[in-house]
């Protein structure tokens, strides 16, 4: 049997997943919604482009996966973000993924503004791409 927690709290997946009894984590959008990051901003959809670019960090050695997303989000009624019509803007990212005790699992990271070629080459300091 595995277990997957179902979060989007940053603090809560670190947590359990370095007892090693957690083997992936899922989320959805009501899950990182109330996690209130974007502040005044609600995950509408996630899309998932084709293709990652697989790293690894230079000083662990751990292997990560850098994935293209758009993510779209709404306002949150009555909060500061109401009515900035850039809020519908869609956000081009890339979701971090950890390969951990021979599964791929994520604490819910994205790299805003950033394809997966942008961000190994944003990144080179701390990752090496790998071929």
């Amino acid at each position: 049997m595995k277990l997957f927690l179902d979060s989007a709290d940053p603090k809560e997946i670190a947590t359990l997943a370095a007892t090693g009894l957690v083997d992936g984590v899922t989320t959805n959008p009501s899950l990182a919604a109330k996690t209130g990051k974007p502040r005044g901003l609600r995950w509408v959809d996630c899309e998932w482009s084709d293709g990652a670019e697989f790293v690894r960090d230079r000083k662990s050695g751990q292997i990560a996966a850098f994935v293209g997303v758009t993510i779209q989000f709404e306002a949150i009624p009555g909060s500061d973000m109401e009515g900035l019509p850039a809020v519908g803007n869609l956000r081009n990212a890339s979701a971090v993924f950890f390969f951990l005790g021979g599964h791929w699992q994520t604490v819910g990271n994205v790299l805003f503004n950033k394809n997966p070629d942008e961000a190994v080459v944003h990144f080179h300091n701390q990752y090496e791409r790998l071929t």
